[in-house]
């Protein structure tokens, strides 16, 4: 029962992160300007770059590798305060080297004002702030202390969007406060996790043995991420040269409203993966056919959310955010598909982490970064902040195809080719429909088709195998 358990504490906090960054929404778009909001997210995607650089991989080493230690607990506590330490002192060398070397260079070519390099160091320092953080919950979901990992993700949550609130609408910092409310709820919870990284794991050992372990699994995974930063986030960058701050901020609401659509099965695979990892290694027969058919009725889940934000997009920015952001709403359905296909394709990465078959993954982001960013320079100079909503998207299709293929001919996962395609296509094609339809055909048609198409592709054989699973789910 301990998947169901750590499933409800997950989900349970994704639905309360959902729910208030939503609620978030209309004040934040009434405090900021459309321009305020473009620089904002420039230097999010800053963050994000950062984020991949600096942990060195070891946010899914660590979490990766927890599992090969099993009983050996004086071993695993010995391999985490190696790992822990080692990444603290790296990471705080090359940020001091950033900030004396390359911030003023750097705030100068991306924002294209010098003006910017105290908000420029905030995101720097906060990124190594909340490096702790970043490792303590993939640490305490791999130990199965769900509660606590549910509990301090949403106080992290909280906290900071309480203080993003207080420092822009009272103080009046406008995109400083924005980043001054992270840093400030980052070094907070530095503290929290490093105590209870201390208290649980701590053997205060150093061993470069420990630490080579981790960086041959993490390191690899260091290009897949920037690669990956290159593909979800680096088109703001290029928009920057050759579109309007008020453009990119209108983007950016569209990619946070896309990135909601992932939360929940995030929280599931944060909970799923321990029990999978587990069943991988006593592997039993029915198993990969159970997962397949949860696999495909989960995606059916999560697409229905796709297709309805998709759908009405235009009611939904016009309910959650001030009206100068309305125009955003023809970013939203090639940007929540994108995000959508990021989720799907986790599973497929599972079977990939769980072999440590990391190599691949290089080259399949690779791949879908190169085409992205091909497509954003012959296309965003003549069309756009739109042209790079949909040449994400494509590569993101890309993306995933490569995903399966590989976690299909390198292990056992099996998918129904024909169902699971159908139902992607149908995915796809409905949440895109409006740019192409809206006015012709009903929205209420649109989401019955897909209904339609979903119950077709998942419901009699997901039925059977539910059983199967909760079986498998109970026993975990």
């Amino acid at each position: 029962m301990a998947v169901v358990k750590s499933s409800v504490a997950y989900v349970s906090t994704e639905i309360v992160k959902k729910g208030l960054g939503v609620a978030i929404l209309p004040i934040l778009t009434r405090l900021l300007s459309p321009i305020e909001y473009g620089i904002i997210g420039t230097l999010m995607a800053c963050r994000g770059f950062l984020s991949q650089s600096l942990s060195l991989g070891m946010t899914v080493s660590l979490h990766r590798l927890y599992f090969s230690y099993g009983e050996k607990q004086s071993e695993l506590r010995g391999f985490l305060s190696s790992n822990i330490m080692f990444l603290m002192f790296v990471a705080g060398l090359v940020c001091l080297a950033l900030d004396q070397l390359a911030v003023p260079a750097v705030t100068e070519a991306i924002l294209g004002d010098s003006k910017h390099q105290l908000p420029m160091r905030i995101t720097l320092w906060s990124v190594y702030v909340g490096l702790p953080m970043a490792v303590l919950l993939p640490v305490f979901a791999s130990a199965e202390k769900s509660l606590i990992v549910s509990l301090l993700d949403t106080a992290r949550f909280v906290l900071e969007n309480t203080l993003i609130l207080l420092f822009i609408g009272v103080f009046t910092w406008g995109v400083t406060g924005y980043l001054q409310g992270q840093i400030v709820t980052a070094g907070l919870f530095m503290a929290i996790s490093t105590w209870l990284l201390a208290r649980n794991f701590g053997a205060f050992e150093f061993r470069l043995s420990y630490v080579g372990k981790a960086l041959s699994f993490g390191l690899p995974l260091v290009p897949a991420m920037i690669l990956g930063w290159v593909l979800s986030i680096s088109d703001r960058l290029i928009l920057a040269h050759y579109s309007t701050l008020d453009d990119i901020g209108f983007y950016s609401l569209a990619a946070n409203l896309g990135a909601m659509t992932v939360m929940l099965l995030a929280a599931f695979e944060r909970a799923w993966t321990p029990w999978f990892y587990s069943s991988m290694r006593n592997l039993e027969g029915s198993f990969l056919a159970t997962f397949s058919e949860f696999m495909t009725a989960w995606v059916a889940i999560i697409g229905s959310a796709c297709v309805i934000g998709c759908v009405y997009s235009k009611e939904l920015l016009a309910i959650i955010v001030d009206k100068a952001f309305w125009s955003a709403h023809i970013f939203v359905p090639p940007i929540m598909v994108a995000a959508f296909l990021v989720s799907v394709y986790g599973f497929a990465a599972a079977f990939l982490y769980h072999d440590g078959r990391t190599g691949v993954f290089p080259m399949i982001l690779g791949i879908a970064a190169i085409l992205n960013l091909s497509l954003n320079l012959i296309f965003i100079p003549e069309q756009g902040a739109i042209a790079a909503a949909y040449t994400t998207l494509i590569a993101y299709v890309v993306a995933a195809f490569f995903y399966f293929y590989f976690a299909k001919v390198h292990h056992r996962l099996r998918i129904a080719v024909f169902r699971s395609g159908l139902l992607l296509l149908a995915i796809i094609s409905v949440s895109l429909s409006p740019a192409i339809v809206d006015g012709v055909v009903p929205r209420s048609v649109l989401v019955g088709l897909y209904l339609i198409v979903a119950f077709m592709c998942v419901g009699s054989k997901a039925m059977r195998s539910w059983p199967d699973l909760w079986i498998q789910i109970k026993s975990a």
